[in-house]
């Protein structure tokens, strides 16, 4: 791991208020591998790097110094009506094959009205 996910690490989860021991609880690992982690001597697994971005709401970029945003944020106002649908029905319940089909029929859709 590097030194700039050490440092982001440990400090986006003392922004959270938790102690490295809350912390490890709220992602059911030891402890002991948290602070191996924010001190440099592990490095952090590309699942779990996607865990910790997840629980500190940012980005695996940003713990990983590609980007100095750390707001995982995104502007919906930028989304079309019919990515704001697909995003709607993925989190509703919607499998990926049936978003997959979906998003075809709404691009070949988009494609017919553009002609």
């Amino acid at each position: 791991m590097t030194n700039v996910t050490a440092q982001r690490l440990a400090y986006l989860r003392a922004q959270q208020g938790l102690t490295q021991t809350e912390f490890a609880k709220k992602l059911g690992i030891k402890s002991q591998q948290l602070n191996a982690w924010e001190n440099g001597r592990r490095s952090v697994g590309r699942v779990s790097l996607v865990k910790l971005a997840a629980a500190l709401d940012t980005t695996t970029d940003y713990l990983t110094g590609l980007t100095d945003e750390a707001s995982a944020a995104v502007d919906t106002d930028l989304f079309t009506a019919q990515e704001r649908t697909l995003i709607w029905l993925a989190r509703n319940g919607l499998t990926a094959r049936l978003l997959r089909i979906l998003a075809d029929v709404l691009e070949s859709g988009e494609a017919g009205q553009g002609a």
